[in-house]
């Protein structure tokens, strides 16, 4: 189950490293954004880059996961499904 996302729009990049990296300083957030770096987060599967439109995806257990447009609104409609069983 999903417990936050954040959409990466590809100019939210703040937004994003904030997100992924609660810890990180303002000084280090701001100088990635300077430098317009891609964002790149740690998964379980390695690190992976975000693409514009992506969602950076917060487990329960506080992994992250990085989903496709397509894929995580397939997965709201399949949750919006078992609310109503």
């Amino acid at each position: 189950m999903v417990t936050n996302a954040v959409r990466f729009t590809g100019e939210n990049h703040v937004d994003v490293l904030r997100f992924a990296f609660p810890s990180m300083g303002e000084e280090a957030i701001a100088a990635m954004q300077e430098g317009r770096l891609p964002v790149i987060v740690s998964t379980a599967q390695g690190p992976t880059r975000v693409k514009p439109w992506d969602w950076v995806v917060r487990h329960e257990d506080g992994t992250l996961e990085v989903v496709d447009q397509v894929e995580f609104m397939q997965r709201a409609g399949r949750n919006e499904a078992r609310k109503g069983e």
